[in-house]
């Protein structure tokens, strides 16, 4: 792997290339410095780190935030209790191990583990964790910079946990 800070190009400048960059390191550096243009990992295992910029993003905004009644009620009736930075790792941990649907392999190496766990110690990446009883049964984790909140993976392992932590992070960034 390369060493040192990585120059990525402007964005802005990559047109339709939503790649803007092949290899260097997962380093707290080279992660904000990517987060703060709009710039993320991602790739698989045994490939070189791949940085995104895609053109089309999902935003959600906190204005108009409203929950469905269905997922509400779940949720309700679940009983779940939430706790944010907890147990940052086993909720990563969990986000690249819990199967979904149609993906056979994930995209949070270990090498990804590692990186964010010194992120959250540095107080840039936090999790939500949604307890039932005595088990996390789903959670979230993401990076905030600033204002910059963004949620990079969730996992449920009971109904609408991930939902739950989903509207925790929306209903905390609302406040």
């Amino acid at each position: 792997m390369m060493s040192g800070l990585i120059k990525f190009p402007d964005p802005y400048l990559a047109g339709d290339c939503e790649i803007l960059h092949i290899g260097g390191e997962l380093s707290p550096d080279n992660l904000i410095n990517a987060y703060k243009k709009g710039i993320f990992p991602w790739y698989s295992e045994y490939d070189p780190v791949l940085w995104w910029c895609p053109l089309i993003r999902h935003i959600l905004l906190t204005d108009n935030f409203r929950i469905p009644k269905s997922i509400r009620k779940n949720i309700r009736e679940r009983d779940y209790s939430i706790t944010f930075n907890k147990h940052f790792d086993t909720v990563i941990k969990k986000c690249a191990e819990v199967k979904r649907p149609g993906q056979h392999e994930t995209w949070i190496t270990n090498d990804m583990i590692d990186a964010y766990i010194k992120l959250h110690k540095l107080g840039y990446a936090y999790s939500i964790e949604v307890w039932q009883n005595k088990d996390i049964t789903g959670g979230l984790y993401g990076l905030q910079i600033g204002n910059y909140v963004c949620g990079e993976s969730m996992f449920h392992e009971t109904d609408n946990a991930s939902d739950a932590a989903l509207i925790k992070l929306l209903q905390t960034a609302q406040e």
